[in-house]
């Protein structure tokens, strides 16, 4: 029995040993998969976070990419309007001719512009030849005068072009007062030339952009840097930075070398992650610093995670383990949505769902960027292409690049040439239909011209500005001339169809000429901008060759174009008499070209005709409304000899002349009245030349000027006359002091207000009292003897 139970006692104890011996191996091999996962799970996720912060940091700056050039878009825009409005370049005329009004007006205008750019800071007009500088609310000043004067200076010495901008500098902000930092964007006006009558610069507010950043940062510890490719400053999300130019930071070296790209940098002796991106439309580099202490406390967080997971998974078991591990990893992998935007830390409990909707904001945030990118794709194509027929683009290799980028399949090898259409009724369905149904009309013309039955060639539809549409057609070239010409007129003809049967009113059609290099693409473009000026000659609603009107052209008719803008502008000034004198001279002229042809009499008088319906237009007189309804070009044919013909654009001038000098009347009157009527609302206050000038918007010297020639006195004179009249009244009163008199009547200096009473009323104050007290006895002696 003894040995039985020894027996038995052995058993028990190799159990107990197996026991052991399996929970040990159990043990050991939970340890070993714990921490194999725990280790797996640690680099993975510092791995992902900082895969994570990178995608997030490329996708910030996209947004902040794309955001900027939409606003510089839309300054290129502005200005190109700007640069090709007539009244901006004819708004020195209304300075010279003193129309206030005139300059009232497009001042309202332009200021109507800075209230819906809030981004733009302010708008300088550089007149090159009057060296004067228009600004929006502060008028006309010398260019001396004008406290940014540098860069005007600068350019007029041949320093800057007239196609540039400047990096962010400091400037005077006129309305506040204080020193500021902006952006300015340079362009000519009008836009294309190399020898400009103004110079239009934009400032734009450089703490617009380190709002945007401010708005769109995800980290309180990132720093958001702009700069151009030359490396100076533009823009940061901190508000002051001491330098200016960056190119030759060790840290920044890789930047100017790639487009785009993310990596690690020492600044001031701390690791940073540095990512940027460049703009694609103008060169801009974005760059973010991201401390890597901001991303090593993520993975702080995830290593202790790990950890606490690893022990579960000792305690619990390899399938707790398991179940943790798949909750965990899904939250690991969507890791970007802990990105804080001032929230508070999310509990143990609700940490998933923190996740998730941190994430899905993120996703709604790309996806309206990514929409709002495609709804202006068109515009930006579109404007892309006006540029490229306007010679600002000449460059082969960057037109490519931009084709590419906009989606454009172009041929590289073929002819290219430009179709011009010109809608010549659209001013006056502007009067009768609303801006919306006019853009449907034109949307609606260019849809029909971008369905043309397709043939052996490539097209393009733009809308260059309002009344105009242009074509860009890439023909295969042929071996036989006669069958590429003969292809180029069956394509004028499908255009001329297509506009016939859609446009219910006047329209011409222009051709260029082909260019074999897609680069001369505007030589093309200005030919038909050439032909669509012979439309008067050529008549309306057919297409119009540029290679047709060159025997035109080559005739070297020699119109006297100096004799008729001096005329045009008699018109504008409503002098009737200089006007009508140089129309006798231009008639002179025409007699006296004996060897001139039909076609070149017809030539002159339509060229005459247009420019002053052209005249007409931009002072907003209706000419026809002049002919009492009658269309001048058929009431101009109905001439039977130059006596009568002449006589008829005699009458046609008086009409013009009366109708601007009316206005221009009307107009400087009511501007008087004003002033006239703020003097005597205001004689208590100051009443200073400046100060009445910029009511009314206008130079001191100018309003001056204009007072004196309608009251025939000074301003000055006038104002004291005011005062004094009003200080009789007050003079009245015994109860006044000759000092408060002077003091309620606008006047600082007693012994100033003493010598001017007693010039303007011969009698000192004193005096003029005294007088009244004697006037007023008198009169009350003869009541009582009465």
């Amino acid at each position: 029995m003894f040995k039985k139970f020894l027996a038995a006692l052995q058993q028990w104890i190799d159990w107990e040993k197996n026991i052991g011996r399996f929970f040990a191996y159990f043990i050991v091999g939970n340890m070993l998969v714990a921490g194999l996962f725990g280790a797996l799970l640690y680099v993975r996720s510092a791995g992902s976070l900082e895969a994570q912060t990178l995608e997030a940091n490329q996708n910030m700056l996209l947004q902040l990419n794309k955001s900027t050039d939409l606003l510089l878009n839309q300054v290129d825009q502005y200005l190109n309007r700007l640069s090709l409005d007539p009244f901006i370049t004819e708004f020195i005329q209304h300075y010279k001719g003193r129309d206030l009004v005139g300059q009232f007006e497009i001042n309202a205008a332009m200021d109507n512009n800075l209230l819906l750019n809030q981004y733009i800071n302010s708008i300088n007009i550089f007149y090159r030849k009057e060296n004067k500088v228009y600004s929006i609310n502060c008028g006309v000043r010398d260019l001396a005068d004008f406290p940014d004067r540098r860069i005007f200076a600068k350019m007029k010495n041949g320093g800057l072009n007239y196609y540039n901008w400047l990096p962010t500098r400091k400037l005077l902000d006129e309305k506040s007062g204080n020193m500021i930092d902006v952006i300015t964007i340079i362009k000519p006006i009008p836009l294309g030339s190399f020898d400009p009558i103004a110079v239009a610069a934009v400032n734009i507010d450089e703490g617009f952009l380190r709002n945007s950043m401010n708005s769109i940062i995800t980290k309180e510890q990132n720093e958001l840097l702009v700069v151009d490719e030359q490396g100076r400053f533009i823009s940061s999300n901190r508000r002051a930075l001491s330098d200016r130019y960056f190119r030759n930071k060790p840290y920044l070296r890789h930047v100017f070398e790639q487009k785009s790209g993310s990596y690690p940098a020492r600044l001031n002796r701390q690791k940073v992650l540095i990512s940027f991106v460049s703009s694609e439309s103008y060169g801009w580099k974005y760059i973010s610093i991201v401390p890597y202490r901001a991303i090593d406390a993520k993975i702080v967080f995830f290593r202790d995670y790990a950890l606490i997971v690893s022990l579960l998974a000792i305690v619990l078991g390899i399938a707790v383990a398991l179940f943790f591990s798949n909750k965990i990893s899904r939250p690991i992998q969507l890791i970007a949505g802990l990105f804080k935007n001032g929230e508070k830390q999310p509990g143990e409990n609700d940490i998933l769902k923190y996740i998730e909707k941190s994430v899905n904001r993120l996703v709604e945030q790309n996806e309206h960027i990514e929409k709002a990118f495609r709804e202006h794709l068109p515009v930006l194509r579109n404007n892309f292409l006006t540029s490229l027929l306007m010679g600002c683009i000449a460059d082969s290799r960057e037109i490519e690049a931009r084709f590419q980028y906009y989606g454009i399949d172009f041929a590289q090898h073929a002819q290219y040439i430009v179709f011009l259409i010109s809608l010549g009724n659209y001013r006056g369905l502007s009067g009768r239909f609303s801006e919306r149904q006019l853009n449907l009309f034109v949307i609606s013309l260019m849809e029909v011209l971008n369905n043309l039955p397709g043939g052996d060639y490539q097209k393009i539809v733009v809308n260059t500005k309002a009344p105009e549409i242009a074509m860009i057609f890439a023909l295969p070239a042929l071996d036989d001339d006669l069958s590429f010409k003969r292809q180029i007129k069956l394509i004028g003809t499908e255009i001329h169809q297509a506009v016939q049967s859609h446009v219910q009113g006047e329209f011409a059609i222009a051709a260029g000429t082909p260019k074999p290099e897609i680069a001369r693409i505007a030589d093309s473009y200005q030919e038909a901008l050439e032909a669509l000026h012979y439309r008067v000659l050529k008549g309306n609603g057919r297409v119009i060759w540029f290679e047709e009107i060159q025997d035109l052209k080559e005739a070297n008719y020699p119109y006297p174009y100096p004799k008729e803008k001096a005329l045009i502008n008699h018109l504008k000034q409503g002098d009737i008499e200089s006007a009508l004198r140089l129309n006798h001279d231009l008639f002179k002229f025409f007699t006296s070209c004996s060897g001139a042809s039909g076609d070149a009499a017809v030539y002159f008088y339509m060229q005459l005709l247009s420019s002053a319906i052209q005249c007409a237009l931009e002072m907003g007189i209706n000419i026809e409304s002049l002919l009492g309804g009658a269309n001048p070009y058929r009431e101009l044919l109905k001439c039977t000899d130059i006596a009568e013909v002449q006589d008829w654009f005699a009458g046609l001038f008086k009409e013009l002349s009366e109708q601007v000098q009316n206005r221009k009347n009307a107009k400087n009157q009511g501007v008087i009245e004003s002033i006239v009527k703020y003097i005597r609302e205001h004689y208590d206050q100051d009443l200073s030349l400046k100060v009445l000038s910029q009511q009314v918007f206008l130079s001191v010297p100018y309003l001056s000027a204009v007072f004196r020639e309608e009251y025939g006195k000074p301003l000055k004179q006038f104002i004291n006359e005011v005062r004094i009249e009003k200080a009789k009244q007050f003079l009245a009163d015994p109860d006044y002091q000759i000092a408060e008199v002077a003091e309620k009547v606008g006047y600082d200096r007693v012994h100033a207000f003493l010598r001017l009473f007693k010039e303007y009323t011969g009698m000192t104050p004193g005096q003029y009292r005294k007088t009244i007290i004697f006037h007023e006895k008198s009169h009350h002696s003869d009541l009582a003897l009465h």
